[in-house]
């Protein structure tokens, strides 16, 4: 009688120590398979990594569909200008005729300066690419075209900027009869196009020469 309880006391030792090593020494079924519901954070950033591009790829779209149908309406308002009555008569005098600056009404001016505050909100905020640094040089050229001087040179270089991205960007060909920007500049001025874009000190110093001059004469 006692061997058999001592042979039940063992039993039960031994179903203990049993269990015991089930408990502790295997990982429970609830650590091998995480919750379906339970999001890893390496999951999260392979959600989260593709979102964010698709994002940036629809803000990307959005702003080029903007950038080219800025560079289109831009295009055709100075294009209207330089191919208008005004200014094709003004050609006619040739390299060495005058080139007045009395066409730049204050209507001219308010639509100017819209002109340049379309231009102005649209820029992004790093201006380092070719095509916003075009845009900047016509903004600065659209601003001295108010200060009255060589406005129609200044509109010239804004019609053959605005002309080249209009090309590249919405596929533009130049219309029949009209002014070549690339071909037509030196039968008007005789001369190369200048590509540099005065600052506003360096139009205010040329401002003031000019008044300067003005009262000495």
């Amino acid at each position: 009688m006692k061997n058999i309880k001592k042979l039940g006391l063992i039993f039960v030792l031994f179903i203990g120590i049993v269990v015991l090593f089930v408990n502790f020494a295997l990982p429970s079924k609830e650590q091998e398979e995480p919750n379906e519901n339970e999001i890893t954070e390496n999951e999260v950033e392979a959600v989260a990594e593709p979102e964010l591009d698709q994002n940036e790829e629809i803000e990307e779209k959005e702003y080029n569909l903007k950038l080219k149908a800025l560079v289109k309406n831009q295009f055709e308002y100075f294009d209207s200008i330089v191919n208008g009555s005004y200014f094709r008569n003004s050609r006619k005098n040739g390299p060495d005729g005058i080139y007045p600056d009395g066409w730049v009404s204050n209507k001219v001016k308010n639509e100017m300066r819209q002109r340049a505050k379309e231009i102005d909100e649209l820029l992004p905020e790093n201006i380092n690419d070719p095509i916003s640094q075009d845009l900047i040089n016509v903004l600065v050229r659209i601003n001295q075209t108010s200060s009255l001087l060589d406005t129609q040179k200044n509109v010239y270089q804004i019609h053959r900027t605005l002309y080249n991205l209009n090309v590249d960007l919405n596929g533009y060909e130049l219309e029949e009869g009209k002014f070549d920007p690339e071909n037509d500049w030196t039968q008007v001025f005789g001369e190369k196009i200048d590509q540099s874009v005065k600052t506003e000190e360096e139009i205010k110093m040329r401002n003031l020469e000019t008044e300067t001059d003005k009262m000495g004469e």
